[in-house]
């Protein structure tokens, strides 16, 4: 059938590709069209762009449901059933997905990006998305390499310990209640003789759950002070200083440095800084000492000056 001219909205025009016409047609969901034999046919709007490239997912109730009049097919009351069969198929792509977030910060997608990649980018990364609450969804490509970064021990970002877990159906994507965190302290001029496995293990029991040294602690390259990475409850006592017994029994005491602290604030509902320290709470201090230089900033304006002769 050879398309002559047909009715939009019951105003006559001829189906030439005009812009004229194209922005009227475009204005319309359902046309009718006149053939030379004669009759109407009445087409789906979507009918017209079957043949054009897109690259979004098709959701016209045409080519999903087979209904062609616009309904949900629904009675009154009744409600529209998800079945396994639709979620099946975004459960098995999230199933190689981890949720990924860095206590007590926010961290701009461009940065955290380049942090997941450099830090994971051999095990096959296939993208990072950002949710808006903070918290990050990074695929791979297969599962035996995200088991792997799963199974790799606690990763840290700028000190602060970085909670990973696996995606599940139903999982809430908010930051959950941590009960326990990762963090480095430090142990500032311990004696050489203690810098040894099985010490530190000890030692390191005083202050948490002692996990592993730094590189620099496990070769000895420098001895300021040994660096630990100790499972801590986030409600817990961060003691500056602990006691222990050496080899003849003599108690040593040993200060403890804690690069960062699960402390919750009560502003921001953040981890890490107190309510004195909270960066929003500078940020309108920043603010409301700009609006005041603002009000007292005098305008100064040039007049020229009369001189007597």
């Amino acid at each position: 059938m050879s398309v002559s001219s047909g009715y939009v909205f019951g105003m006559h025009v001829g189906l030439s590709p005009s812009p004229h016409h194209s922005a009227q047609i475009l204005e319309t969901c359902v046309f009718r069209v006149h053939g030379p034999r004669g009759g109407d046919v009445s087409r789906r709007w979507s009918a017209m762009f079957k043949n054009t490239r897109d690259e979004g997912l098709n959701l016209s109730s045409e080519d999903v449901s087979g209904q062609v009049d616009g309904s949900n097919g629904l009675d009154k009351g009744e409600k529209i059933q998800i079945t396994d069969e639709d979620v099946d198929p975004e459960i098995l792509y999230w199933s190689l997905a981890i949720i990924f977030y860095a206590l007590g910060a926010r961290i701009p997608y461009f940065v955290m990006n380049g942090f997941i990649r450099r830090v994971w980018g051999r095990f096959g990364i296939d993208k990072v998305n950002l949710l808006s609450n903070g918290v990050y969804l990074v695929r791979f490509r297969g599962k035996e390499n995200m088991e792997k970064v799963l199974s790799g021990g606690p990763v840290m970002f700028d000190n602060r310990p970085v909670i990973m877990k696996r995606w599940e159906p139903g999982i809430n994507l908010e930051k959950e209640g941590i009960k326990e965190v990762p963090i480095w302290v430090r142990l500032p001029g311990l004696n050489l003789k203690f810098w040894g496995q099985t010490s530190l293990m000890k030692i390191g029991k005083l202050i948490g759950r002692p996990v592993k040294t730094d590189k620099i602690t496990a070769n000895k390259e420098k001895l300021e002070y040994a660096r630990l990475m100790v499972e801590v409850p986030v409600d817990g006592e961060f003691s500056a200083e602990i006691d222990f017994l050496d080899e003849k029994g003599v108690t040593v005491n040993q200060k403890v440095s804690y690069e960062w602290k699960p402390i919750n604030c009560n502003k921001c509902k953040g981890m890490g800084h107190d309510e004195g320290n909270c960066p929003n709470l500078w940020t309108r201090k920043q603010n409301r000492r700009r609006e005041t230089m603002n009000r007292e900033t005098v305008r100064k304006v040039w007049k020229p000056v009369q001189v007597r002769q």
